[in-house]
């Protein structure tokens, strides 16, 4: 009636003794069947809120605690560790395990709601996540710029794999619709730029909206205005800045008391002077005055000159009262000026002779040239009315009598007596002073003119060309008479060389002779050449012959080449070396040159024909043996040049490029990860492909890619034995490393295949090589004597922070650490020191993660 526990199949035997001492025996047998194999299916990790099922194997009914159903989809809430009891039909049964680790969902942050104006790029980063993938094609940490207000859903997912939502609200704000307005000033003048449409105004150039200043030059001014909303746009004004006129008042005046003056403004096109004075209209100022000119010019702008106008005083002029005779000389003087002007012209000092009582004024000026008037009057007694006689002309020898008359008594010069004759050798002036009873004289004047035979001239030899009018002009004497049928001053044409005679009278009919010899040279035999035919813009020479030098009309230069534009007929004067000279011509016929054409440029590939044809001409020429309009097949690449010529003879040309393109091959080796892109096609295999690639002249080339794709290591698997340790399938070319899942950072130097863990806690591996890393599930290891990670005894202050953090509790120095922000990316990385503190120095304000080997990650949130 003890229990025991059979291993298996056996016959027992029982011997039995009664109380008398007898005994027997019995058998019975006991069949021990085997337990099942049972199986709880592999370990899962899934997400919370992720539907599980469960079910077990090897053996025939299974039923599972914590109340799930075999094969029964359920929702764990937690990491757990589930039994099943697996019956067999024998009615054995056997346990096995499977653990569910739950891994929460991130807690993902899509940031704050931003409010931004129009045209302004946000940037949107998830936190709280590993990966983040955002809604309307934003990508996570990158700019955009949203065109409208909108709320915006980023999926962020951890390193389980596990995923959350969360949303961030861009109100995109409209800019304002700023404006400023141009203006037009003078030099000199205050301008005040005003921005409108917007709330505040911030101009370039230093200036402030609506503040007065003064422009020097003609500018463009930016200004931004910024709405309530805090958005800005912009605006421009231009000032147009006018420079001042440069005005002239003139150069200053100096004028006498009581003269005019006349002031004019220049250099602008409007005046306006002060003190009452008009612009070029005469005034007289009655003291010395300083007078300003204001001109204005057609841009409305002005600037001001002065000139100053001293009057000067006049002097007090004097002059005496004299009586004398008629033909007496007086002199008048004046005083109380420096000079001084008579009327009557008579000059100041100097000895005249009145023939009447007169009153002289004479005009004093003084140094400052100011004048002023005095009044001198000369009493003239009346000469007597004396007479000479009569002018006389008489002939060389003849004698002459001279008789005064009108007075009392007479006194003649040159010797002579009155009423005495004499004979003159030569004509003469002769004075008579006759004097009555008042003692005045007066004189009167006879000539006696001795006449002598003229002097006459028939003027200088002449030599003129044949068919040249000559004038013959005596001189000398005062009418002529020519031999030879020529009259005096009339042109005349004589024909060949001749000495003529003139007599020449003169008035007092006397006459005398003189002569002139008129040479006839006769005009060279001028000749223009030839006539010519020439095509447009040839060269021509004309060179005139048969005379000395030779002038062409139409600015053609003789014997040196000229092209004419259009057909004319030129005429050349030809000069002998006696002056003579001749015309003639010669006509120039200009024909048109043809404008030949061969066509546009010709791009072909190689192998193909050409047809090359001229145009606009009446027969063609080819370079390089070309035919006209005869198809041809060129080897390369060259230039025809094609000659026209038309039915006179004249010549164009034109060039034809003719572009011969070749097609090619070409041989690519590549390389890639997972999928290569050649020429916008994408391959996914190993292998070797052919691409056509037709260029723009239509002539196809050929690609041959040979291409090597690698791809990603396949995801690790690990698996467990017994003994606790850790370990994967090996792959070519890869290298592995073991990671501790709770802060996601690489365990120092495990970088094998296998992994003995000294802690409990979950890990992973993560195989590595040239096209990209993947990381195994993790796998939960808690039978480690141990445990070293001690998730809940770190303290971590001062938390929000603005520098440094500090940690305490149960952590070592020496543990390693990374900083990371909330997008991942590693900020900072090393090994606690003894201040156990990580430095947060310099970073921007947000939140940050700070990751510890053997711990859970801890947030930190910089200010």
């Amino acid at each position: 009636a003890v229990a025991f526990t059979p291993t298996s199949t056996t016959t027992y035997t029982v011997t039995g003794t009664d109380a008398n001492g007898c005994s027997n025996t019995a058998q019975a047998t006991v069949t021990v069947n085997a337990a099942p194999s049972v199986s709880a299916g592999s370990n899962q990790t899934v997400c919370a809120g992720t539907a599980v099922t469960l079910s077990g194997s090897g053996a025939n009914t299974y039923a599972w605690n914590n109340s799930v159903n075999n094969a029964v989809a359920f929702t764990p809430t937690s990491t757990a560790t589930y039994t099943v009891t697996g019956t067999d039909a024998n009615g054995c049964s056997n346990t096995a395990q499977a653990t569910v680790t739950v891994n929460a969902a991130p807690s993902v942050s899509a940031g704050s709601n931003q409010t931004v104006c129009a045209g302004t790029a946000v940037t949107l980063s998830g936190s709280g996540a590993t990966t983040y993938v955002w809604n309307n094609s934003v990508n996570n940490a990158v700019a955009f710029i949203p065109t409208s207000t909108a709320t915006y859903t980023v999926t962020g997912t951890d390193a389980n794999g596990c995923s959350n939502t969360a949303q961030a609200t861009v109100t995109v704000v409209a800019a304002p619709i700023v404006s400023a307005g141009n203006q037009t000033v003078c030099a000199g003048t205050a301008v005040t730029l005003s921005g409108s449409g917007a709330t505040t105004y911030v101009w370039n150039n230093g200036v402030s909206n609506a503040v007065a200043f003064t422009p020097t030059t003609t500018t463009t001014y930016t200004v931004i205005g910024t709405a309530a909303n805090g958005c800005s746009n912009t605006a421009q004004a231009t000032v147009t800045v006018n420079a001042a006129p440069s005005v002239s008042a003139g150069s200053n005046q100096t004028v006498c008391a009581g003269s005019s003056v006349t002031l004019s403004g220049s250099g602008a096109t409007t005046y306006v002077w002060n003190n009452s004075v008009n612009n070029a209209v005469a005034f007289i100022p009655t003291s010395t005055a300083t007078y300003t000119v204001t001109g204005t010019d057609a841009n409305g702008c002005s600037n001001t000159a002065q000139a100053t106008v001293t009057v000067v005083a006049a002097p007090i002029v004097s002059a005496g009262n004299q009586t004398v005779c008629a033909g007496t000389a007086v002199t008048l003087s004046g005083s109380g000026a420096t000079t001084y002007v008579w009327n009557n012209g008579v000059s100041n000092a100097v000895a005249f002779t009145p023939t009447t009582t007169t009153t002289f004024t004479v005009i004093g000026t003084a140094a400052n040239g100011c004048s002023n008037t005095a009044q001198a009057t000369v009493t003239v007694n009346a000469a007597p009315s004396v007479s000479a006689g009569s002018n006389q002309t008489i002939c060389a020898g003849t004698s002459v009598t001279l008789s005064g008359s009108g007075a009392t008594t007479y006194a003649w010069n040159n010797s002579v007596s009155n009423a005495v004759a004499f004979t003159p050798t030569s004509t003469n002036t002769y004075t008579v002073t006759g004097t009555n009873t008042n003692g005045c004289i007066n004189t009167a004047q006879v000539t006696v003119t001795v006449n002598a035979a003229p002097s006459v001239s028939a003027g200088s030899n002449q030599t003129v060309c044949s068919g040249t009018a000559v004038t013959l002009i005596g001189s000398g004497a005062t009418t002529y008479a020519w031999n030879n049928s020529v009259n005096n001053a009339v042109a005349f044409t004589p024909t060949t060389t001749t000495t003529y005679t003139v007599t020449g009278t003169a008035a007092n009919g006397c006459s005398n002779t003189a002569q002139v010899t008129v040479t006839v040279n006769a005009a060279p035999s001028v000749s223009a050449g030839s006539n010519q035919t020439v095509c447009a813009g040839t060269a021509v020479t004309l060179i005139g012959s048969g005379a000395n030098t030779y002038a062409w009309n139409n600015s053609v230069s003789n014997a040196v080449a000229f092209t004419p534009t259009s057909t004319t007929t030129y005429t050349v004067t030809g000069t002998a070396a006696n002056g003579c000279s001749n015309t003639a011509q010669a006509t120039i016929i200009v024909n048109p040159i043809p404008t030949v054409s061969g066509g546009a440029d010709v791009s072909i590939c190689s192998g193909e024909s050409v047809v090359l044809s001229g145009n606009g001409a009446n027969t063609y020429s080819w370079s390089n043996g070309i035919q006209n309009g005869q198809a041809f097949v060129p080897a390369v690449t060259g230039a025809y040049t094609v000659t026209g010529t038309n039915s006179f003879g004249c010549i164009d040309s034109d060039i034809v490029n003719v572009f011969v393109n070749s097609s090619s091959t070409s041989n690519l080796t590549e390389v890639a990860c997972i999928s290569y892109v050649l020429n916008g096609q994408t391959y996914t295999q190993s292998g070797t492909y052919s691409q056509i690639i037709p260029n723009a002249f239509g002539c196809d080339s050929m690609i041959t890619l040979n291409l090597t794709l690698n791809l990603p290591p396949a995801t690790p698997v690990v698996t467990t034995t017994s003994g606790g340790e850790l370990f994967t399938n090996s792959e070519p070319n890869t290298s592995y490393q073991w990671i501790f899942c709770g802060s996601g950072l690489a365990i120092a130097n495990e970088t094998d295949t296998m992994y003995v863990p000294n802690l409990n806690g979950q890990f992973a591996v993560t195989a590595i090589n040239s096209c990209g890393s993947t990381t195994s599930d993790c796998i939960t290891i808690d039978n480690v004597g141990i445990d070293g990670i001690q998730v809940n005894l770190i303290d971590l202050y001062p938390n929000p922070t603005v520098g440094s953090v500090y940690l305490s509790g149960d952590v070592k120095v020496g543990t390693h650490y990374e900083l990371t922000d909330a997008q991942g990316r590693v900020i900072s990385f090393g090994d606690l020191l003894s201040e156990k503190n990580i430095n947060l120095f310099g970073l921007t304000t947000g939140i940050y993660w700070i990751k510890l080997e053997g711990h859970r990650p801890l947030k930190v949130l910089k200010q």
